[in-house]
């Protein structure tokens, strides 16, 4: 049987993971990752005794500083990343923060979670046939021993990756296995698979808003702007973030320089030949109409967790399935699903309470109205950045900042639809630790970049990001009239 997932617990040493990541870590990094966590300890202790937010509620307080505990120690990684999420749950509750148990545990009952589940299915039931050997064994094939060509060809076929299964997450827990599968056989180099992993986990997301179909984040700000269609969404979004594509890929390209030829390691013997088995068609079969299902969402109704957990059941059913429910019982990404759980329980508990609309608009009080759009437009992008921060759900944040940002707006020269876009752009360009998103989780999990390098890459990303806006997205939005 293949190597199974480690989960996000701490053990980066596991098998499947890269040298680089694997390796002691320096003092350096030890002291970083300890003044982060006290970081986010002190400003917890700070909103916990009223030194900061006196004028909030206590239970507002108490949220405030349970998410910046959990934002340190995530960002940290001094525990397991599950760990950190059951301890933020269970002290929303202790600390008074929510009034029952079941609301600091409500990130259970998130269809995220689901969606996670039913389409990871897709990705074990791809193991267990062979279908992941067989497309690993197609990339290696076009690759020619180049990891040049192999990180090249899946950055330029993200924007089609993105046309075809519209949810980063969904991709990312097929695609996963498949390139864990191929750096495998080549020895896994950690340049190279650091490369790929960050392009699926941070730069697949941004390829998936260009469509208005393209995960919870583009309708949430489509719902909160009002006004769009697919057609027309594409119109605006799609130069920007395509633009925005291009430059943090060529800038993962060159802040990692892959190895430029790796070698293939022989097959045991275990990759499928010949046409596809009965059991192989089926996973196929099943996971083209998923696809389907997700993409006519529009005339179903209904959400991406439904047609994942129809695959699920599809995939496990007796005699026609290809895989036992034990078996997949045994590989499923569960410390993902508690990350996520914690991640979604923080973010409810913060805008039911008012935290999160408090801290909003205190920062945006911070600037004056702009008399220049790129100068509105990049004091929106600041602020939403410093919100995505705490609040570590992407449509969480999206829906309580558009508004405000819409309101800083119309006192000045930016349009509302304008602000509104640049919030999602900031939002998306943010993936400062691994459970801000879960198609990162997924990626991050294989274990090939540590949550450092992660932050350095997001520098970048976040650089690159203010200047799309700037010099890409504000001209263009203009020349095609966006209200």
């Amino acid at each position: 049987m293949h190597a199974r997932m480690a989960g996000v617990t701490g053990e980066r040493g596991a098998e499947g993971a890269s040298p680089a990541v694997a390796d002691k870590p320096s003092q350096t990094g030890r002291f970083v990752r300890v003044a982060v966590a006290l970081a986010g300890a002190t400003a917890a202790a700070c909103f916990w005794l009223g030194l900061l937010g006196a004028d909030l509620p206590l239970s507002a307080r108490h949220c405030l500083g349970v998410a910046s505990l959990a934002v340190g120690l995530w960002g940290s990684e001094l525990i397991p990343l599950p760990l950190t999420a059951v301890l933020a749950m269970l002290l929303l509750f202790v600390s008074g923060a929510v009034p029952k148990l079941e609301q600091a545990f409500t990130g259970f009952a998130s269809p995220v979670l689901f969606f996670l589940l039913g389409s990871f299915g897709l990705g074990v039931a791809g193991e267990k046939t062979g279908l992941v050997d067989r497309l690993a064994a197609w990339l290696l094939a076009r690759s020619r021993g180049s990891g040049y060509r192999l990180l090249a060809d899946l950055l330029l076929s993200l924007p089609l990756q993105a046309l075809l299964v519209p949810s980063a997450m969904s991709r990312n827990t097929v695609l996963v296995p498949v390139y864990d599968r191929v750096l495998a056989r080549v020895g896994r180099p950690p340049r190279l698979g650091a490369a790929l992993m960050l392009t699926l986990g941070v730069l697949g997301p941004l390829a998936s808003t260009a469509l208005l179909s393209g995960g919870t984040s583009p309708v949430a700000a489509a719902q909160a702007i009002g006004g769009f269609t697919w057609v027309s969404w594409f119109v605006a979004m799609a130069p920007p973030y395509y633009v925005l594509l291009a430059v943090t890929g060529v800038a993962l390209w060159f802040l990692y320089r892959p190895e430029a030829s790796v070698e293939v390691a022989a097959s045991n013997g275990g990759e499928p030949s010949g046409g596809l088995s009965g059991a192989e068609w089926r996973v196929a079969a099943v996971a083209i109409a998923t696809s389907l299902l997700w993409m006519l969402d529009q005339f179903t109704h209904w959400p991406p967790a439904v047609p994942a957990m129809l695959a699920l059941l599809a995939l496990c059913l007796p005699r026609w399935g290809v895989m036992s429910w034990g078996l997949f019982a045994r590989q499923a990404p569960w410390a993902t699903c508690f990350v996520l759980a914690g991640a979604v329980s923080l973010a409810d508990a913060l805008s039911r309470a008012g935290a999160a609309t408090w801290v909003a608009k205190g920062l945006f009080a911070w600037f004056p109205g702009a008399t220049d759009p790129a100068l509105a437009a990049l004091a929106v992008y600041a602020v939403t950045c410093l919100i995505a921060l705490a609040v570590p759900n992407r449509a969480a944040a999206i829906t309580l900042v558009i508004p405000l940002a819409a309101a800083y707006a119309a006192a000045g020269v930016l349009s509302t639809a304008a602000a509104g876009l640049v919030v999602l752009i900031a939002v998306d360009v943010e993936t400062v630790y691994p459970a801000q998103t879960a198609a990162n989780l997924i990626a991050y999990d294989r274990g090939y970049f540590s949550a450092g390098a992660l932050v350095r890459f997001n520098l970048v990303t976040l650089l690159a990001g203010a200047l799309v806006i700037v010099f890409v997205a504000l001209p263009w939005w203009r020349l095609v009239g966006l209200p």
